[in-house]
């Protein structure tokens, strides 16, 4: 037994325990009244108790998700001492409210015994006698948490150590002094947090921090306004966060700033990623944009104040001066000024995901497109139609915040549309039951691709606010030998619950079907009742990676009804009928039983991207700068590429000269730039290849949607779907680590997935790469480790549009870039000469080149490059002739999908020109836009040579980057692994 979460009355906690296994409850929360009379009936102490109690809640009305917690309320010395020894064996979270120490030995046993623990909350504890200096205990916490907590017990806290400290006290308890005390003696704090100490927070920011307090913060959050009352408080509150400014990351201020402390933090501290300030008090003559010094590491801010027509000027500074920022929050925002806030939002804000505004009830402009934006949070809004608009422009959304929702505001019609959003994945409004439960009934049967709804439902009955979140997970599709219809839907309702684990909440032996068949059981009720699952220890992971399962809804007020037959249904309610009558909300009125249907395992996938298919990281440290207005250092790592930003013009001859390689045919490798340092992010992480724009702007999109679909289809990111990008602007010679560290991403892969074989799945230039790789391994391994490959668009043998890059330039077809612009950076790349057309698949006799006085064959092309007046492109080529020239077969199994019927370059024709200047005309024959129709079809050279099957997948008109996302190379796919 993992979880029980439970409002119960107190004679049914006896029952339940009657039902557990020996040693297998581990966390417990009880909200009852008369716990100690339960406890001591079921045993004298806890050591008699029939499980291992790991997790202990005691505490009406305070429901937590913390593991291995003890949650005691109203703790004093008639507390048994020998259960406090057994619950800090194991305890890691200790929270003690409302309690009175009369006892030393108390407060002495949990801090001696409790060796494990990592978090400490007390609420509103005192004690009564006094505490003795002499501590031999030592303790560092994660977290340390005081509320309204007397200074005897803050006095106590010596030997104590904490990352990260919380002091709230609204009722001035806590005593300044020894509040400074215990500050001055931290060493690791991190992370504080002090809220309603007008006493406490004016003698802590009245000291010289810099000789008192030895820690560095990466977080602070407080209340500005308690400074204002106190002598030179706001003073030393400066010379405090100067103390901190080399450290904080994430500043959180409440209360109105003054002009001073807005002015010290915004012009000094410089590495904030996360600011949350209430401007109303800057002076509105001063445009306070004036006062900031771009600072590129912050990408959250958060104003508590409104934006008006006299602060609005500030508000455009900063988003002019900050435009990497990624999330904004707004209080509220006047009328009057709304569209030009969206306006300028929308041409300044590339990155921004995340916006909120908690309250705008009249109009705004909808037809704004926020062109990263992913969550978008609108507490307040009457107006449907401006909703409708909204959202429909910007679809890109994962996450909407609809807000307050009056009774028929929304039609069936609008709540469709809005579900049916292609990305939109976590859905929340709130209002009454009756709007509530409408909207609800809607979406339940057209959830589409959403995987969260939650909403909030008031005044319901006896219920004030009753808040109900429930994941879905939606998979229908028709696998080709069984013809069956399956779906898989997982809702958890979370008010009260109760999880049993292992073989079962009851003897799991004596039903066997329960231990064989069904891997989790749910259900609700009318208030959204209790989930319930009965699961193997490893259902977590299982239930992931098992893509098949039938959903059985029960019939009402009475279990389950015989549904798909005695092998489905036929199961008679919860394991104790009385256990039904006796629940307080009336039993369990809606059950989802999931069925496991045997399945065969996943063989895991390893996505291998090709050219421009790697995120790109640089630091710089340049001696100089192309342009005055380029970035010559950076403190930490940006993102290089994709970078839309740093593509825009003007701005793109930074990042050319930033992105570039030279190349040194003395040592036959290439370099960056002098002072710019790479790197390639997120090894193993299919996500860096399923957008390589990290910001997930449309534009970045990769392997996303064959991602998307394998996790709906039971893979699991980095477990059973992994990613091996790679620096695709060098060749192979200069990507040897790549190779050796996929074999062992493969390896270990490999046994994450219980030793199945990998499927990798490559495009374009990743097809080659894994060719060579593949050279390099053993049959017998290659046997155990691999299923197969999967290329799309793969470029077997090289692209003859490679040529017409090295000539004029090219976008390779990835992006809408110029390719005069884009030149100097590719032609510096060695994986572009690597991707000239290969020996097997063109003439040496071939016409590449025609001008008015020569031909350029295949067996030529050297001469072109130095007529070209760029020889280190063919120096490049003959550092990997070896890698283009060995194209023998692979010897496993092999599927080929790629695009035909679309004009795609054979030859540069200089009609007009004797030699290389000017631009050529285009000769086109077929392929996919980027690569030739025989290179993406090299997989057939291989035909009659190996044993393992090839197979091919030809669709017209399907473009070498569009494919990714075409639905029917996506099915084919999910053919191949899943069905």
């Amino acid at each position: 037994m993992k979880n029980v979460i439970e409002y119960l009355p107190d004679e049914l906690l006896l029952e339940i325990f009657n039902y557990i296994p020996g040693k297998t409850l581990k966390n417990l929360c009880l909200v009852c009244k008369r716990w100690k009379d339960i406890i001591t009936t079921s045993a004298s102490t806890m050591k008699t108790l029939p499980f291992d109690l790991t997790r202990y809640v005691i505490n009406p009305g305070n429901v937590t998700n913390e593991h291995y917690t003890v949650m005691i309320d109203h703790l004093d010395e008639r507390w048994d001492l020998d259960v406090l020894n057994v619950l800090g064996e194991t305890c890691q979270f200790l929270h003690v409210s409302y309690s009175i120490f009369r006892n030393p030995m108390i407060l002495q046993n949990i801090f001696n015994n409790f060796r494990f623990l990592q978090k400490l909350v007390l609420v509103r504890v005192k004690v009564n006698f006094n505490i003795t200096q002499e501590n031999n205990f030592n303790i560092t916490l994660k977290e340390l948490e005081l509320i309204q907590t007397d200074h005897v017990v803050l006095d106590s806290l010596t030997n104590i150590q904490t990352h990260t400290m919380s002091v709230i006290d609204g009722a001035n308890v806590t005593n300044s002094h020894s509040l400074v005390n215990f500050m001055s003696q931290q060493e690791i704090l991190e992370d504080l947090t002090i809220e309603n100490l007008s006493d406490g927070l004016s003698a802590l920011f009245e000291v010289d921090s810099s000789d008192r307090f030895k820690f560095k913060l990466k977080r602070l959050s407080t209340l500005i306004s308690m400074i204002r009352n106190h002598q030179n408080a706001e003073d030393n509150f400066i010379l405090f966060l100067k103390h901190q400014q080399e450290s904080l990351n994430e500043l959180k201020v409440e209360g109105s700033l003054t002009y001073l402390v807005y002015k010290f933090i915004i012009g000094n501290l410089n590495n904030l990623t996360d600011l949350e300030v209430n401007v109303n008090e800057i002076p509105h003559e001063v445009c306070f944009y004036e006062l900031l010094k771009p600072n590129r590491r912050l990408k959250i801010l958060r104003i508590t104040s409104t934006i008006t027509r006299t602060n609005l000027d500030g508000f455009k500074g900063l988003l002019i001066h900050y435009p990497h920022i990624q999330e904004i929050s707004l209080c509220d925002t006047d009328s009057f000024v709304i569209n030009d806030v969206f306006q300028l939002m929308s041409l300044k804000l590339r990155n921004l995901h995340k916006l909120s505004i908690l309250n705008l009830t009249n109009m705004f402009n909808p037809h704004v497109t926020l062109h990263s934006l992913k969550h978008f949070s609108l507490r307040i809004l009457n107006n449907v139609n401006q909703w409708k608009a909204f959202i429909e422009r910007n679809d890109s959304l994962v996450s909407l915040n609809m807000g307050w929702i009056k009774r028929d505001q929304f039609t069936e019609t609008t709540i469709k549309e809005i579900v049916s959003l292609p990305n939109l994945r976590h859905l929340k409004f709130g209002g009454r039951f009756i709007a509530a439960k409408r909207i609800f009934d809607v979406i339940k049967q057209n959830y589409m691709n959403l995987r969260i709804l939650e909403f909030t439902v008031a005044n319901y009955d006896e219920i004030k606010s009753l808040k109900i979140v429930f994941p879905l997970k939606k998979e229908l599709w028709i696998p080709r030998q069984t013809k069956m219809i399956s779906l898989r839907i997982l809702i958890t309702f979370a008010i009260i619950g109760v999880s049993f684990a292992q073989r079962g909440s009851y003897a799991g032996q004596s039903r066997p079907i329960m231990g064989s068949r069904y891997q989790n059981m749910m259900g609700t009720s009318n208030f959204a009742a209790p989930a319930t699952g009965i699961a193997a220890p490893d259902t977590g992971v299982r239930f992931m990676q098992n893509p098949v399962y039938s959903m059985q809804p029960a019939v009402y007020n009475g279990g389950f009804g015989g549904g798909f037959g005695p092998g489905f249904g036929g199961f008679g309610g919860f394991p104790n009928q009385g256990f039904n009558q006796q629940f307080p909300f009336g039993g369990f009125n809606a059950y989802f039983l999931i069925n496991k249907f045997p399945t065969k395992p996943l063989s895991p996938v390893i996505f291998v991207p090709g050219d421009g298919g790697s995120q790109v990281d640089a630091r710089l440290n340049k001696p100089s700068t192309v342009h005055i207005f380029c970035d010559k250092t950076t403190k930490d790592w940006f993102n290089l590429w994709l970078n839309l930003e740093l593509l825009a013009p003007l701005i793109i001859d930074c990042w050319t000269d930033n992105a570039k390689l030279h190349y040194d045919n003395v040592t036959r490798l290439t370099s960056n730039s002098p002072g710019v340092e790479t790197r390639i992010p997120g090894w193993g992480n299919p996500e860096v290849v399923e957008w390589i724009d990290p910001s997930h702007a449309k534009q970045g999109a990769y392997f996303k949607e064959i991602g998307n679909a394998l996790v709906r289809s039971g893979y699991v990111r980095n477990l059973s779907l992994r990613g091996a990008p790679y620096d695709f602007r060098k060749a192979p010679n200069e990507n040897q680590k790549w190779f050796v560290d996929l074999k062992i991403l493969v390896e270990e892969t490999y046994k994450m997935n219980n030793n199945e074989p990998i499927t990798f799945i490559a495009h374009s230039m990743g097809a080659p790469m894994l060719v060579i790789f593949l050279h390099q391994q053993t049959q017998p391994w290659k046997d155990k480790y691999i299923a197969r490959m999967i290329t799309i668009a793969g470029a077997y043998g090289g692209s003859a549009k490679t040529v017409k890059v090295f000539a004029v330039g090219d976008d390779l077809g990835a992006f809408a870039l110029r390719a005069s612009v884009m030149r100097e950076e590719q032609i510096s790349m060695p994986s572009l000469a690597f991707l000239l057309p290969f020996p097997t698949f063109w003439k040496p006799d071939e016409i590449l080149v025609r001008t008015r006085t020569r031909n350029y064959t295949y067996a030529q092309l050297n001469e072109f490059f130095v007529d070209l007046g760029y020889p280190n492109g063919w120096e490049m080529r003959k550092d990997n002739l070896k890698y283009v020239q060995d194209f023998s077969p692979l010897n496993i199994e092999i599927h080929c999908l790629y695009g035909t019927k679309i004009d795609t370059v054979e030859v540069l024709d200089y009609k007009k020109s004797d030699d290389l200047s000017g631009s050529p005309d285009l000769i086109y024959g077929d392929g996919d836009g980027t690569v030739n129709g025989r290179s993406l079809k090299g997989c057939t050279y291989w035909r009659g040579l190996q044993s393992q099957s090839i197979t091919t997948l030809e669709i017209p008109k399907a473009e070498h980057f569009e494919i990714l996302s075409n639905p029917q190379i996506v099915s084919y796919v999910l053919d191949v692994l899943v069905n």
